[in-house]
């Protein structure tokens, strides 16, 4: 829950005069929130067309310029950042199998490019 409540914190509504926040600065701002265990960053652009797919053929959101992604241990939240939007930004958040699915299948997909293995945080 704490995971959780710190991106919808991240993700409240800005001010127009303060502008719409950028995808690192949303990583920025959520990252102090998070656990030890826990990790945020960017998707990867080589991962990204795996990613959109994916949610695409699982029905969920799917259009976005960049995706922020929040790791935690029981799960795995994706910020859908497309432009300069801010309005109706779409939080997909993946828990058990579903998380693990969208996770082997990015893991194929580099093994099978030659990116090697991930490595920890």
């Amino acid at each position: 829950m704490t995971r959780l409540a710190a991106l919808a914190a991240a993700l409240l509504p800005i001010p127009a005069s303060a502008g719409c926040p950028s995808a690192p600065e949303l990583v920025a701002a959520i990252r102090p929130t998070l656990p030890e265990t826990g990790f945020v960053g960017l998707v990867p652009s080589g991962s990204m067309p795996t990613v959109l797919a994916w949610l695409e053929a699982a029905d969920l959101p799917h259009d976005a310029d960049a995706i922020v992604q929040v790791v935690g241990d029981r799960g795995i939240a994706l910020v859908l950042v497309q432009g300069q939007s801010c309005e109706g930004r779409p939080v997909v958040t993946l828990i058990g199998a579903a998380a693990a699915d969208l996770v082997g299948l990015v893991r194929r997909y580099r093994a099978l490019r030659g990116w090697g293995p991930e490595l920890g945080a």
